[in-house]
């Protein structure tokens, strides 16, 4: 009777050891992933920012036809510090994608190369008017992507980006509209 109490003690106790050493094994697996995915966490979202530096790819060049075909000399103006601000956005965001080993693409997306080429095809009369009306659009549209990132918050490791971008298109949407007011 000893002997089988004994034996079940033991068994109960070899149970409780595995059960013990096993739920171990488990935190220290749930550990390295919880790491993980902390660490990944913090790394900026990879669409996010591809999506912000061909927007920026896509206003740098759309500014730099304003530079070479507005004839309003204030529209002009406006083109020319508006491409220079997207040109150093493109750069920032350029360096996060390469620090974070994201893949740079070569070229714009279908959808912005379609809205570069009927700039590009606009009739000279009426250029400066499409200009503005068509590029004021874009950057209307863009803002609001991402004040909508900003506010939903899902982009953590992004946000400072997205912070500086969105006060980037509001100055320079402020910008734009003078110009309008300008004769």
């Amino acid at each position: 009777m000893i002997n089988n109490r004994f034996k079940i003690g033991c068994s109960i106790f070899l149970m409780s050891s595995i059960f013990f050493f096993s739920s171990c094994q488990k935190n220290e697996n749930s550990n390295s992933s919880n790491n993980e995915k902390l660490a990944e966490a913090e790394k900026p979202d990879k669409q996010v920012l591809l999506d912000l530096l061909n927007t920026e790819l896509y206003f740098a060049e759309t500014t730099k036809l304003g530079v070479e075909r507005a004839t309003n000399p204030v529209l002009k103006d406006f083109a020319q510090n508006a491409n220079s601000k997207h040109q150093q956005n493109y750069v920032k965001l350029k360096e996060i994608c390469e620090e974070n080993k994201f893949e740079i693409p070569s070229k714009l997306t279908d959808e912005f190369n379609d809205k570069l080429y009927k700039f590009t095809v606009s009739n000279n009369s009426d250029f400066d008017e499409y200009f503005f009306k068509y590029l004021l659009e874009d950057y209307h549209t863009n803002l609001n992507k991402v004040a909508k990132l900003i506010n939903e918050k899902t982009q953590p490791a992004s946000q400072p980006i997205l912070n500086e971008i969105e006060a980037n298109y509001q100055v320079t949407i402020d910008d734009f509209e003078n110009t309008r007011r300008t004769p």
